[in-house]
């Protein structure tokens, strides 16, 4: 009889990497300027990062992404200049603690259909 290995946790500090496709160091930013230690320390035990602020809303953008921009697409979107943030990225916004919640608003506008 065959031993089941037993399926390891999702990673999600690498899934948001991935799917956002932030270098690490924008990753890093975003997660209110965490070190590279920490950003190593949770991409190998994700566990504490589930319960930090920075990454909940990290989440919560790729929850809002979803059903307006395509997942395979959202990486080139996070790193496309956008108007509406002055030609900055997103990438860029969600370095900076005070205009991160601009990118939310955004998606909000393009979810529910709020634009001016």
């Amino acid at each position: 009889m065959a031993v089941l290995e037993k399926p390891r946790p999702r990673n999600n500090i690498r899934m948001v990497k991935d799917t956002l496709g932030l270098a690490e160091w924008e990753l890093m930013g975003a997660l209110g300027g965490i070190s590279s230690k920490t950003l190593t320390n949770w991409l190998s035990n994700p566990k504490p990062a589930q319960k930090d602020d920075h990454f909940l809303f990290l989440l919560r953008l790729l929850d809002l992404s979803r059903d307006i921009i395509k997942k395979d697409r959202l990486a080139d979107w996070i790193h496309e200049p956008q108007e509406e943030f002055g030609g900055l990225t997103p990438a860029q916004m969600l370095t900076r603690e005070e205009t991160r919640d601009r990118v939310l608003t955004l998606l909000r506008e393009l979810r529910y259909g709020n634009l001016a």
